[in-house]
């Protein structure tokens, strides 16, 4: 039996596969384009993240995530981008933006240099 960890949208479907693999299954991603079926978010305020841009509760289940597969894995990875299990998602998150605030600036600098 599965220990529900993700109690939101963000992360269920890794923390499934990870669970499916730890119990001996083969977990498998297949490369092929799919078509969503979706009008997004209803409610855009509830998704904006206040420190970065993934929603907040996006990190929160991360640390859950994190907590719970420490002992197996070194990174996890999510369509969002690849995490280490050495350090609480906080932490992460501040390295996220960090990087992507220098990425943003090389884009833009080189811009205005044109």
């Amino acid at each position: 039996m599965m220990k529900k960890t993700c109690d939101g949208w963000h992360l269920y479907a890794v923390d499934y596969c990870l669970s499916a693999k730890e119990q001996g299954f083969g977990v498998y991603a297949l490369p092929m384009e799919i078509y969503h079926l979706s009008r997004g978010a209803d409610n855009k305020k509830k998704f904006q993240s206040i420190r970065g841009p993934l929603p907040d509760e996006y990190y929160e289940i991360l640390d859950k995530l994190i907590k719970k597969y420490s002992d197996m894995y070194t990174r996890i990875y999510t369509t969002c981008g690849d995490w280490s299990t050495s350090y609480p998602a906080v932490l992460q998150r501040s390295y996220y933006m960090q990087r992507l605030i220098v990425h943003l600036d090389k884009i833009f600098n080189s811009r205005s240099n044109l």
